[in-house]
């Protein structure tokens, strides 16, 4: 996950917050996984593409990653 990538690189959430823009109360949402508190996508890739390159990540794929999360999880809660 981007938390456990983040924290072994030493990466405090305050930098990432600073360095992005994207307020900290998002990031959690974003690294704890709190779906029900994620904004529309449209922003949410943009976060997310944000994050990863500050990481030093592909933001492509970590897009295509957290998405392909968010399918599997809307599959798995839908009757």
């Amino acid at each position: 996950t981007l938390k456990q990538i983040r924290e072994r690189m030493g990466i405090d959430l305050k930098t990432i917050s600073a360095e992005t823009k994207i307020s900290m109360k998002m990031l959690e949402w974003i690294e704890e996984e709190e779906l029900d508190k994620l904004p529309p996508l449209v922003y949410l890739k943009g976060f997310l593409k944000g994050y990863a390159q500050c990481l030093g990540m592909d933001p492509q794929r970590v897009v295509e990653g957290y998405l392909k999360f968010l399918d599997e999880y809307k599959k798995k809660s839908s009757p």
